[in-house]
């Protein structure tokens, strides 16, 4: 298993990624049994959510971080109506932090700071490389930065980051951010206007356009 989950992580950095999203505006795609893809991030608001958003994300891309931006007014909007799953699909060759802001963040995940690590690191992006992960954690709120540097420190597979890019790999996605929203899957950022209509036609038990 080990072996295998090694050879997926070769594959994927031997076959480096478009950084660009396709175009936003582009159709949505229904996605079969989307149900089952629950579970492989790590979610973020209520488990009894009516509209989830799965985003395939990368913590170095910029678009990923407008579309954050999106989801937080999303979410003082919509409550627990609506939750996200996020699942790690860092790109190789442009991006170089990517992956360990990935390793990172599930390091903050361990302590129960998933989700403030990732708005600390969305809000500090231009700082990655530079600025130390411990001074990030703490910004996050992390309470035991030894244990998170211990972590961090780690060269072993994080099983969610592997998950992660193998979903990613079975569906052939080409950038970041990919949505897939209850199962309607959109390539690249959508606005504020454009998702908030998807997820009141979704509310509304109608299709998404």
């Amino acid at each position: 298993c080990a072996l295998a989950v090694t050879c997926l992580l070769a594959v994927h950095v031997l076959r480096p990624v478009a950084a660009s999203p396709r175009p936003a505006r582009q159709a949505p795609e229904l996605i079969r049994n989307w149900q089952n893809l629950v579970g492989v991030g790590e979610r973020i608001g209520s488990p009894d959510a009516k509209v989830v958003v799965i985003e395939f994300t990368d913590l170095q891309c910029p678009v990923c971080r407008r579309f954050a931006g999106i989801l937080d007014s999303a979410f003082r909007r919509y409550g627990d109506t609506l939750a996200v799953e996020v699942v790690h699909y860092p790109l190789t060759g442009t991006p170089p932090q990517a992956l360990p802001a990935a390793r990172a963040a599930e390091c903050a995940g361990a302590q129960g700071r998933f989700a403030e690590f990732l708005n600390t690191v969305y809000a500090q992006q231009d700082s990655l490389g530079v600025k130390p992960w411990q001074r990030m954690a703490a910004d996050a709120g992390v309470a035991d930065i030894p244990r998170f540097s211990a972590c961090q420190a780690d060269s072993a597979e994080v099983p969610r980051i592997a998950r992660g890019l193998a979903l990613a790999d079975s569906l052939e996605l080409t950038g970041t951010p990919t949505l897939i929203i209850n199962g309607w899957r959109f390539g690249g950022s959508i606005g504020t206007a454009r998702f908030d209509s998807v997820v009141r036609a979704l509310l509304a038990e109608r299709a998404p356009h």
